[in-house]
């Protein structure tokens, strides 16, 4: 695209710093609702996989100019950076020069723990590979929980304060079925979320930090959290009162849907609170050509089922975003028998926590009702996995 003006009204691309290309730009894209249906807005060779912005920040290949008008603008990121910063002496530009010789390093190492994926709270190997890369760096770091590592960097030069680096360690229960030469080692175990390269990344800035730290005061804590895909880990952290004082925490995470090199900041609310609830039914069992002696707890599972999805729609304001999902149901014993029990899964994602309470009550409500009037009974089970992420504004 053209090279920007400075006087580009206020939703266009701004020039930042520097006039040697390939220039840095800003680019505000208004809010919108818009998510994406399956189509691809952009070209292959412009999408980052999951490391890319890790190995992108290392070597500096960065592309040129912005992002298209055309593009796409995802309701969840307002501001994206993309392009190279212009090297200055003492700045940033030798933060980026020293960055650029620990690629191979970094990427060595995201192989490394793409080979040994773990999952959520078992992490064991994956915290002894950080801990073994701070004693490195002669950071000093204290194990949290059974598998959370927290390193402490105080800055020796002037300034003060505190601020929190946070990256997530765990792996899926997912085969991977990529024909690489680093591909997972663990059966039906794989980094596919990406949390390898949020690994890296942090033991990365680590290693910057560790380089630098006569240019600053203070402290910076390095969260290594287990368990983020079941939301175990983070108690364990505010347990141990470590984010007692921090006056900022920084967390990423990879996404294929932008373009390699860039950063999408978010504002406010950045992700809902997730909650999990499983709802137990018991009925009687009979025959089913006698149906009458017993209770059927699949058709009284099947009634919740529709009733619960039903409550985004017609109890909770439609300008509200509320996701109400169950994904899993099993149920009785045999084809030709009315089942004694069924079992339920689901899961909420809300924006404020009244909303997220109302919708507690609801499906608690919706579930013993529903199985009252089949003849059986219902309890739900709820699991609190985290609460929402707002961003300071500022």
């Amino acid at each position: 695209p053209a090279a920007p003006r400075p006087d580009r009204a206020a939703n266009g691309p701004y020039l930042l710093s520097g006039s040697a290309p390939p220039p840095v730009f800003l680019r505000r894209f208004p809010k919108t609702r818009r998510a994406f249906a399956g189509d691809d807005p952009l070209p292959s060779d412009r999408r980052g996989r999951h490391a890319g912005l890790i190995r992108s920040a290392a070597a500096g290949e960065f592309p040129a100019g912005t992002m298209s008008p055309d593009g796409p603008r995802p309701y969840h990121i307002n501001c994206f950076v993309t392009g190279q910063v212009p090297e200055k002496e003492g700045n940033m530009g030798t933060l980026l020069e020293q960055a650029r010789s620990e690629q191979a390093y970094l990427s060595d190492l995201r192989r490394e723990l793409h080979r040994c994926p773990e999952l959520a709270m078992q992490e064991t190997r994956t915290a002894a590979v950080i801990e073994r890369e701070l004693d490195r760096l002669d950071i000093p770091h204290t194990r949290i929980g059974p598998t959370g590592v927290l390193g402490v960097l105080r800055g020796t030069g002037t300034g003060g304060g505190t601020v929190a680096l946070r990256a997530d360690i765990d792996a899926l229960p997912i085969q991977e079925a990529n024909d690489v030469e680093y591909r997972s080692q663990a059966d039906g175990v794989m980094h596919a979320c990406g949390h390898d390269a949020h690994t890296a990344a942090l033991l990365g800035a680590a290693g910057l930090l560790a380089r630098n730290r006569h240019r600053f005061g203070g402290e910076v804590r390095l969260i290594f959290q287990p368990g983020e895909e079941t939301g175990q880990g983070a108690p364990d952290f505010l347990a141990a009162g470590a984010l007692e004082g921090v006056e900022r925490i920084f967390g990423l995470h990879g996404t294929p849907l932008y373009p390699v090199g860039t950063v999408g900041i978010t504002p406010g609310l950045n992700n809902a609170a997730v909650d999990h609830f499983r709802i137990v039914v018991q009925g009687k069992s009979a025959h089913v050509s006698a149906p009458q002696l017993g209770a059927d707890a699949l058709y009284a599972a099947s009634q919740i089922v529709v009733a619960v999805q039903g409550l985004a729609a017609r109890r909770i304001s439609p300008v509200e975003p509320v996701v109400l999902g169950i994904g899993k149901l099993t149920a009785g014993t045999a084809y030709n028998a009315v089942a004694a029990s069924a079992e339920l899964e689901g899961t909420t994602r809300t924006i404020s926590q009244e909303t997220r309470m109302q919708v507690r009550a609801w499906i608690d409500q919706v579930a013993e009702q529903t199985a009252r009037f089949s003849g059986a009974e219902a309890r739900v089970i709820w699991t609190d996995v985290t609460s929402a992420l707002i961003n300071d504004p500022q």
